[in-house]
């Protein structure tokens, strides 16, 4: 970028503007000026590559971020799936300790084979899960 104005702030603006380069008129000489243009062209394939380099992170960025989602929406599930049969269980677990407390042997048995029961079924899923 030629200017006429040697100013540093502007030198600082115009490289965040995206120029590629910046001359001070009074200050240019022929092999500044063939240096920078050398720097132009060597820099546009550099900023093709970069551009490229950007838009395909973009798409992997979002596809991350859909394999994320995906993977949250699973462990969702399975912790739903996983925290539900076990409700079965921790309720007759209760009823069979005031059961043993009462030392009401009958239905110390019943609860005792309905925990039994319901750790039968909350362990097939999970075998066939993990399996």
């Amino acid at each position: 970028m030629p200017t006429g104005e040697a100013d540093p702030d502007r030198a600082t603006r115009l490289m965040r503007a995206g120029a590629l380069s910046y001359l001070d008129k009074a200050e240019v000489t022929p092999s500044s000026l063939v240096r920078a243009i050398r720097y132009a062209e060597a820099r546009l394939p550099f900023q093709a590559e970069l551009a490229a380099a950007r838009l395909e992170a973009g798409a992997k960025s979002l596809k991350l971020d859909t394999l994320n989602r995906q993977k949250s929406l699973l462990f969702s599930i399975i912790a739903h799936d996983l925290r539900n049969p076990f409700q079965a269980p921790l309720g007759v677990s209760e009823v069979l300790s005031k059961a043993v407390a009462a030392r009401d042997a009958a239905s110390v048995e019943r609860r005792a084979k309905g925990i039994h029961e319901a750790a039968t079924q909350t362990y097939g899923p999970l075998k066939s899960l993990f399996s």
